[in-house]
């Protein structure tokens, strides 16, 4: 009779095992249901853990940055473009302007003057992109959108005869400041100095000119370097030394200093850099005792055309500061219309060299006006190489080359034209530039938002749970689980009424025995 009662306790423990792991199972699958993840701790799966919590959830930080990086990028790009198309909207107008500036015939010199000052306004009105920035975090980062310092190459050709004592002179004191002025404005700024005197004599005809030294007339004077510190500059600057007199020729020595010096070779200029020659002189431009101003211009018009023509195609902005006396009553001083005429059309200015040091503050000031190219990084994807360098224009007058523009005359006005259409051209390359920059940022954000999705999808695959199979494992060890509950509950009362039974059994045999034992003590019949 032992034996049933040992095999319906085998079954029991069965039942109760099998219902631990129902149990745990349904747990499982409710914490996968309520979290919505397969993976809930280590244990459940190590190597799909390490691989989803590691590497693929690391890159999706990354390219989840580098997609707000690019549609930060984007919104740059368009505020550029904004700013481009209102600056066209001034040139536009400019031309406007000029155009009918130059019909002489119906105009006063008071209607050339309003329209000047309109020319002068509309200048004003660039010159502010300047100040216009892209901020983010409450105005704590700002960027340029349309202006940045970038770098300036500046060579000063210097007239060293002997009256030029005193401005080279101011120079000398005016460096320091000049340095840390514009380098405070975030300018990369190098300087250089060459000293000319009376040359060979030979008549100015840029026409001609062999390669080489056509004038010699720069002299050893000077660095016929660029240098990036005042220090350096002040001590070249002081090494021209002051000679005597003689048949200087400004715009002589300016076209020998782009032959001879090689300001892309020996004066080490940056290929993106602004490029700008001073001219410093006291004397007019051929040194014939005639000056513009009384007699006309001194060169011909061939001459004039060949010496812009070079300093455009180097990228040169000439700027002069000089002051004649030939042709003027005693004591007046005037400035010779030759160099006028060759820094305005190639964007730059004429000043005069007064006997107090006004001409250096403006030449500072206007140096502070410039703007060059500038690159633009933009970190678009999650790894070190994922970057993209796009280099863009300053939108200056400056680099336009409309502070030039001049339309106090019919003659200027038919001029300036042909510099306002040059701006026109430099800014629809700009235009063109910002928007294959934003064509190019939004072909990334699209590359960078698939591969996000599919990483994401990766990632999904090893940690999510299948909610279908989850629900279904739920449902299944629940119905386990009740079937458990019922059959050992059957199998408990089984095992109660089994041993009632057997409780019986063992009293009846007891009683038989006991009966048995009386019979035989009953005497015999």
């Amino acid at each position: 009779m032992t034996t049933p009662l040992l095999n319906y306790g085998i079954s029991t423990q069965r039942i109760i095992e099998s219902m631990t792991r129902n149990e745990n199972n349904a747990r499982r699958a409710m914490q996968r249901l309520s979290t919505g993840l397969r993976v809930n701790s280590a244990a459940d799966d190590p190597s799909g853990i390490a691989l989803a919590r590691g590497h693929f959830q690391s890159r999706l930080g990354r390219i989840q940055a580098g997609i707000e990086n690019l549609e930060q990028a984007i919104k740059f790009t368009d505020l550029r473009m904004d700013g481009l198309m209102s600056s066209r909207d001034k040139i536009l107008r400019m031309m406007d302007v000029a155009v009918r500036a130059a019909n002489e015939v119906t105009l006063t010199a008071a209607d050339l003057a309003n329209m000047q000052t309109e020319i002068d306004g509309l200048n004003s009105a660039l010159a502010d992109n300047q100040h216009v920035a892209f901020r983010l975090n409450n105005n704590d980062i700002t960027s340029k959108i349309l202006y940045n310092p970038g770098q300036l190459d500046v060579v000063w050709v210097v007239d060293q005869t002997g009256s030029m004592a005193a401005p080279i002179a101011q120079v000398v004191a005016a460096a320091p400041a000049m340095f840390s002025t514009l380098t405070a404005k975030g300018f990369e700024l190098r300087m250089g100095a060459v000293g000319y005197n009376a040359g060979a004599g030979l008549p100015l005809d840029p026409l001609a000119i062999p390669a080489g030294s056509p004038f010699g007339a720069l002299s050893g004077s000077g660095s016929k370097s660029l240098v990036d510190n005042s220090g350096a500059f002040v001590a070249d600057v002081t090494a021209i030394s002051v000679l005597g007199g003689g048949a200087e020729r400004g715009l002589d020595a300016t076209m020998e200093a782009i032959y001879n010096t090689g300001i892309d070779a020996q004066m080490n200029a940056r290929p993106n850099a602004q490029r700008v020659f001073i001219l410093l002189t006291d004397a007019d431009s051929d040194d014939n005792g005639d000056v513009g101003k009384s007699v006309g211009l001194d060169t011909t018009a061939a001459q004039r055309d060949a010496v812009v023509n070079e300093l455009n195609a180097w990228g040169i902005k000439f700027y002069t500061v000089n002051s004649v006396t030939e042709g003027f009553p005693a004591g007046d001083f005037g400035q010779d219309q030759d160099y006028t005429d060759v820094s305005t059309r190639t964007g730059g200015s004429s000043m005069a060299l007064d006997a107090g040091n006004a001409w250096v503050n403006t030449i500072s000031n206007t140096l502070q006006a410039f703007g060059g190219p500038w690159d633009l990084r933009f970190q678009w994807g999650p790894d070190s190489s994922d970057y993209l360098t796009h280099t863009v224009n300053t939108i200056m007058p400056t680099t336009l080359g409309t502070n030039g523009v001049n339309v106090t005359t019919a003659g200027n006005a038919a001029s300036s034209i042909d510099t306002i259409q040059s701006a026109m051209d430099f800014l629809g390359e700009s235009l063109a530039n910002t928007g294959s920059l934003r064509n190019m940022l939004q072909r990334q954000l699209e590359t960078q938002l698939s591969e996000y999705t599919n990483m994401a999808a990766m990632t999904s695959n090893l940690l999510d749970a299948d909610l279908a199979v989850e629900i279904s494992n739920f449902a299944r060890t629940s119905i386990l689980q009740d079937a458990g509950v019922a059959t050992l509950t059957h199998n408990l009362q089984s095992t109660s009424l089994m041993s009632l039974i057997d409780s019986n059994l063992s009293t009846e045999a007891s009683s038989g025995i006991a009966n048995v034992s009386a019979l035989a003590k009953e005497p015999q019949a």
